[in-house]
């Protein structure tokens, strides 16, 4: 019996996917059920996976590393997870033959099919489907492999997924979020399109925290998305979240001026709407300290020296932030040095 110093040496001939070599180690009777690393608890199964080299894991299996074949790393994934993540469909097919289970749960709940989903492999999506992998099953933040394809594949696998299952867009995760949502977010305008036209999801569709699905596309920056949703919904710009915030609040504050100007010249926005504690969009450009929004909002006549609730103007929030371009910009176009209600003003911060 070999000790366990031929531990890395038995890795190497794996990464190289010298076969020769692990048939002598073997022929040397070193233990199999040995092969795992300590620091992740990576099976030598695992290691061989990751190698895209579908003859050595299928000779593996035949040659006693199948005790691997549903052991968890220290993440919780299985060869299966791992094959999936990598799309190596050959890999899937030896695998599911010898007996992996379909729907095995990683830490933090993830499956096989959520992991193809989200990285958009879809000859694995269809192969783990075809063998009865669950389109129900949901991770810790209550994320369908719906969901997951809809913030990171394409529309030609959010096609593949529609006819499924009635109502699969239907779904929505632990924070209420719906895939439009997703999708939204992730700006992939191709599955908005699809989602828009083949389901009938509410484009005002609000999550936990209130926010809509247009609220989630201005963060994105795509202009398109925010376009194609307008042009379904205009309403949704007169939605606010639960901090009374507005689709133009949440554009001055992510920085994206093309969107701020789109809104403003197709919708005619008020550039000084308030957020439930009356916060501008200028408050929110400051805070981040994005220069050019706070200049586009200057030049459309937003107010220099609106206060809060907490009597805080755009200067204020700058100053406390110590974003001195910022506040050099404001104190250029006359704000003033206001006191707010707790009796500081933005001069105490710089």
């Amino acid at each position: 019996m070999k000790p366990p110093k031929y531990l890395k040496k038995t890795f190497e001939y794996i990464h190289k996917g010298d076969i020769l070599s692990l048939k002598k180690i073997i022929a040397e009777e070193i233990e199999i059920s040995q092969l795992v690393l300590p620091s992740s608890q990576d099976s030598a199964l695992h290691i061989a996976v990751r190698t895209e080299k579908s003859s050595l894991v299928e000779w593996m299996l035949n040659n006693g590393f199948e005790i691997f074949l549903e052991h968890q790393n220290f993440d919780g994934k299985r060869p299966l997870h791992e094959a999936a993540i990598i799309g190596d469909l050959s890999i899937v097919d030896i695998l599911i033959e010898k007996g992996a289970e379909i729907d095995p749960l990683k830490r933090a709940d993830w499956t096989p099919l959520m992991l193809a989903s989200a990285k958009g492999h879809l000859s694995v999506i269809k192969k783990l489907i075809s063998k009865n992998a669950s389109c129900d099953l949901i991770n810790k933040d209550g994320w369908t492999p719906f969901h997951l394809a809809c913030r990171d594949a394409d529309a030609e696998v959010v096609e593949f997924f529609l006819p499924l299952k009635a109502d699969i867009w239907k779904t929505r995760s632990k924070n209420g979020r719906t895939p439009l949502h997703t999708a939204a977010l992730h700006g992939n305008i191709d599955i908005v399109s699809s989602l828009l036209n083949k389901t009938d999801l509410y484009i005002d569709d609000s999550d936990s925290c209130g926010n809509t699905v247009l609220m989630d596309a201005v963060r994105s920056g795509k202009l398109d998305c925010v376009a194609l949703l307008l042009k379904r919904n205009p309403h949704t710009l007169m939605k606010q979240d639960k901090l009374g915030r507005l689709p133009i609040h949440m554009v001055a504050e992510a920085g994206h001026n093309n969107i701020l100007s789109f809104l403003i010249k197709e919708y005619q926005l008020d550039v000084n709407s308030r957020t439930q504690q009356g916060e501008t969009p200028l408050h929110f450009a400051v805070k981040e300290n994005h220069i050019e929004t706070a200049k586009l909002l200057l030049s459309l006549g937003v107010g220099v020296n609106h206060q809060d609730k907490n009597g805080r103007t755009a200067l204020w929030i700058s100053a406390s932030s110590k974003n001195l371009e910022s506040s050099n910009l404001l104190l250029a176009n006359g704000a003033e040095d206001i006191v707010d209600q707790y009796g500081k003003k933005p001069s105490d911060f710089i």
